[in-house]
């Protein structure tokens, strides 16, 4: 079966047709991403990075999942975040290479990293029984302001995953000059 959309003509519908192996192909440029940004951060990790990235690839395939974020945070406060949007439409490729992020050159003492998820519209149920199987817990709000800026796009076939940056300008200038 090739990715693309298809018309159904008898009803009007358009569907969108994607290859198991494009999930795949986007999960594992994910996966060298956050990797790459836990591994190079020099944040001490309190869960299992290799497990966790497995479980978010299971939920983007069982497709319950629209959002995933790495954060890295102090106490209640977001020193940095990166974000994979996974688009309902196909986007163009473009950015840095999978597992060249851009990153700051350090993180304040203290800093944690979080990986979490945000489930699609609809899919409450089939993801809490997934977290329940994984062992997720719900998290604790962040806070922080600042923007977000988009730094590429991961695309194989007609999936994709937009990838951003949220920086907090407190510890950018502080941290990051």
């Amino acid at each position: 079966m090739s990715s693309g959309v298809r018309n159904r003509a008898d009803t009007g519908l358009v569907a969108r047709v994607i290859n198991l192996s494009d999930v795949r192909a986007v999960w594992q440029m994910f996966e060298k991403e956050a990797s790459a940004l836990i591994d190079n951060s020099g944040v001490p990790v309190d869960f299992n990075v290799d497990k966790a990235l497995l479980e978010v690839g299971m939920m983007a395939l069982k497709n319950v999942i629209s959002y995933i974020e790495v954060t890295f945070y102090i106490q209640e406060t977001i020193v940095r975040r990166y974000t994979f949007n996974i688009s309902d439409e196909k986007l163009q490729a473009w950015g840095p290479p999978a597992g060249q992020p851009p990153q700051p050159r350090s993180y304040p003492e203290g800093t944690k990293v979080r990986l979490s998820v945000t489930v699609r519209e609809g899919c409450r149920e089939e993801a809490n029984k997934l977290f329940k199987e994984f062992g997720w817990v719900t998290g604790e709000q962040l806070l922080g302001g600042g923007k977000a800026n988009r730094y590429g796009t991961f695309v194989s076939g007609s999936y994709s995953w937009g990838r951003a940056v949220f920086t907090n300008p407190e510890f950018e200038e502080r941290f990051n000059p």
